[in-house]
């Protein structure tokens, strides 16, 4: 329960949602690529990815110079069961 409860609260937020939702049809993006499509600071966006990545939800991975963001695949199951009881309850 507790565990549901800490991903309902970073979800909660529709910025990380949509930082979600946009890393789900995505393999992984970069901290710039995701604060243009999210219409979102830098800084701003940087923030909501530290705290999503706390939760586990996505991994930064290193290339060269470049960190990319993606969704963290051993959280796959627990994405799509909140997002799917959020969508009920809404």
């Amino acid at each position: 329960m507790a565990k549901s409860y800490k991903l309902f609260k970073v979800l909660g937020n529709q910025k990380r949602l949509n930082i979600i939702k946009l890393l789900l049809r995505k393999e992984k993006l970069s901290v710039e690529v995701i604060s243009k499509k999210i219409r979102s600071s830098y800084k701003s966006t940087s923030k909501h990815l530290l705290i999503l990545e706390s939760a586990g939800l996505v991994k930064r991975t290193q290339d060269k110079w470049w960190g990319f963001y993606g969704i963290n695949r051993n959280k796959m199951a627990d994405i799509r069961n909140i997002i799917t009881t959020a969508k009920k309850v809404v």
